[in-house]
């Protein structure tokens, strides 16, 4: 009986242990960058590449330090453009268009539905909320853009024709 209790704590112990020591050293998390208040990470700029690649399957075709530059500007761009928006916009409000936009999004990369979506994202270690994320700030930052120069863009329709 006391030997089977202690061969199970050991057992649980060596799990336990095995399972930290592997994720410790695949993951370590480094500090990159930090603007304003946002901190990225290195798994912040894989995710970004991750990401890219998943919309573009043509990108992996470009040198690792060139996709990590282009990972790395895209990233800067996106938490300039959020820290911008938290400024103006309730993200919680615009959350009631999210699921429309992500219909939109993976119809245009023609997936049939969010299910068959979700499983291409798996592939690339992505996650549907992240890419709700990515659209949700894309969409108020377009919309904001919109919004501020509307009202000067004067179209000539005789010019067009």
């Amino acid at each position: 009986m006391i030997k089977n209790i202690i061969f199970k704590f050991t057992y649980v112990f060596i799990l336990i242990f095995l399972y930290l020591t592997s994720a410790y050293s695949e993951n370590k998390i480094k500090i990159e960058l930090q603007i304003g208040n946002e901190i990225l990470t290195n798994i912040d700029f894989l995710n970004e590449k991750n990401y890219l690649i998943a919309l573009n399957n043509n990108l992996k075709k470009l040198p690792k330090n060139q996709l990590k530059k282009i990972s790395k500007e895209s990233l800067i761009r996106e938490k300039i453009k959020k820290i911008e928006l938290l400024k103006i916009y309730d993200f919680k409000k615009a959350d009631k268009y999210s699921d429309q936009i992500l219909r939109d999004f993976y119809l245009r990369l023609n997936f049939n539905n969010e299910k068959e979506f979700k499983s291409y994202l798996v592939n690339y270690n992505l996650d549907i909320f992240d890419i709700k994320e990515k659209l949700k700030i894309e969409t108020l930052w377009n919309e904001m853009i919109f919004k501020k120069y509307n009202n000067q863009i004067k179209i000539d329709r005789e010019k067009i024709k």
